[in-house]
């Protein structure tokens, strides 16, 4: 196999890409391949963070992408989603991508969200 790193014991895993990018998918998977080591969620439909569960059960991941979503971002979603994001800041790599409409128009006016 030549696509293989190593996780932090040492031992030899396959990298595995869930390439889920383009699909007009309003949710990501529910669950993901053992030793998936790429989750790909950029240029969705997906409007909430349901991707916690997923990434939770693989520790693996090691590069995420969520960029060009419509995510929901009112008071009530932001400070969750931003915790979320903080907490795999390591692994996202199209953080400037993440963004909320600044007004319902989801076409005209976008902005950064941002992790502190």
């Amino acid at each position: 196999m030549t696509h293989v790193v190593s996780d932090l014991a040492g031992a030899v895993i396959p990298m595995i890409t869930v390439d889920c990018a383009n699909r007009n998918l309003e949710m990501p998977p529910a669950t993901l391949p053992p030793g998936t080591t790429t989750l790909r969620l950029e240029n969705n439909k997906i409007p909430v963070y349901a991707f916690d569960k997923a990434i939770q059960a693989n520790n693996n991941i090691m590069h995420l992408l969520l960029g060009h979503n419509p995510w929901r971002c009112d008071c009530h979603f932001i400070p969750r989603f931003q915790a979320l994001l903080l907490k795999y800041k390591r692994v996202i790599r199209d953080q400037s991508d993440i963004r909320c409409p600044k007004s319902d128009d989801k076409t005209i006016s976008l902005t950064q969200v941002t992790i502190t």
